[in-house]
């Protein structure tokens, strides 16, 4: 005799499960829509005012030190070629040196002024780290050239040393974003960095490099000492930057195959709220406009740039609405724009960044930043300076 009931409860308990499957992939599905950006808190005391970061959020902010602009950035010229660095105050106690490339329309001021790439000085000298970031020869792209730069970058490096009093012995990384990422593939070799980790940019060790590395792997005298062939390498991507975030892993993997040692960070995206923008950039307000005197006009005036819980709806480009509403704050009468180059006695020594103050150069580092799309960036500092300085022997140095 057939149990009807036991049939209808068997049924109704597939298509419970059914059910729950379809909530279950429903709600994956929009997760991972929106897993650019952590979940605004839904604590009481949250508003649009900035206050609705969640405590992952601020905790990601707050990871990272607070400074005021590192003044103290000395400037030279060698061979042609423009430096900006700092050396820890004490000169004998620098451990090793951190070689910091810039990207296309920057400029080597950029590691000790804007509010990112400060950070990450700032973190390098508090190790004993001496910082030097040398500017392209080419001003008109301001990316770096294989043959310009790298003809005269080993000299330029050898005469800085001796100018500052640091031994050439001293364990050397290297760091550089977008194109000063991609550079850092081709001077590895001539100024001798042990570890390094390019920023946004998806670029590998040669062809060439590659050939040379699995003959000296094949060459009994050399077994065991894969690390000399190649530095560490580590890569910093943003996932907004889609072909490069899809390029990385599998350089990585090929790295980890070899037994060479690297790293791969992601940077998500994150409201540019007032309490980000205070973070990153705390000489605001005084004699200029607070960070939320400007993110509330943008806001009102361009709904299309920054919505009402200060997430950035589009990135920053030249010629575009980000710069139409800063033309309209004129951010260009910042004061900082008459900040002159440190020992330029030249009628060309304002300092710039991009034709553009300070003010609007550090506001489109946050903008894109928050966006999560293509810049330099201070999140995971501490952990880059940690693998570059581990794999540049220098790991009983780690903070």
């Amino acid at each position: 005799m057939v149990n009807h009931s036991l049939i209808f409860r068997q049924r109704y308990f597939q298509v419970l499960v059914v059910v729950l499957m379809m909530i279950v992939i429903s709600f994956g599905v929009y997760h991972k829509k929106n897993s650019y950006y952590y979940a605004p808190t839904n604590d009481k005391d949250s508003s649009s005012s900035g206050n609705n970061l969640s405590k992952t959020m601020l905790k990601r902010i707050d990871d990272d030190n607070v400074v005021m602009p590192l003044i103290e950035a000395k400037r030279t010229v060698i061979n042609g070629m423009e430096l900006y660095y700092m050396v820890p105050t004490a000169a004998a106690s620098t451990i090793g040196i951190l070689v910091f490339f810039h990207g296309c329309n920057h400029g080597g001021q950029d590691m000790f002024y804007l509010p990112e790439d400060r950070i990450v000085a700032k973190r390098a000298l508090d190790r004993g780290l001496a910082v030097l970031s040398p500017t392209s020869m080419n001003r008109k792209s301001g990316c770096w050239s294989l043959k310009r730069d790298m003809e005269v970058l080993p000299d330029v490096l050898r005469i800085w040393l001796e100018e500052v009093n640091l031994s050439p012995n001293l364990p050397r990384m290297g760091m550089g974003a977008s194109s000063g990422g991609a550079i850092l593939f081709s001077a590895y070799r001539i100024l001798g960095f042990r570890s390094m980790v390019s920023y946004i940019m998806a670029t590998g060790f040669s062809k060439s490099d590659w050939i040379d590395f699995m003959d000296d792997a094949d060459d009994d005298s050399k077994k065991g000492k894969k690390d000399r062939l190649f530095p560490a390498t580590g890569y910093l991507h943003m996932p907004r930057d889609t072909k490069r975030a899809y390029q990385i892993p599998p350089l990585v993997t090929k790295l980890f195959k070899q037994h060479i040692p690297t790293k791969n960070w992601e940077v998500k995206p994150h409201p540019l709220s007032p309490q980000v923008c205070q973070h990153r950039i705390p000489e605001l307000g005084g004699n200029r406009r607070s960070c939320r005197e400007i993110l509330n006009y943008i806001q009102t005036h361009h709904p299309d740039l920054l919505d009402e819980e200060y997430v950035v709806l589009e990135p920053y480009k030249s010629g575009g609405k980000w710069e139409k509403a800063f033309r309209e704050l004129q951010l260009d009468d910042d004061p900082a724009k008459q900040t002159t180059k440190p020992n330029d006695t030249t009628n060309n020594n304002v300092l710039q960044f991009s034709g553009h103050s300070w003010l609007w150069a550090a506001l489109v580092e946050e903008i894109a930043v928050s966006y999560g799309k293509h810049e330099m960036t201070a999140e995971h500092a501490k952990k880059v300076l940690d693998f570059l300085m581990e794999h540049a022997g220098l790991h009983e140095y780690i903070l």
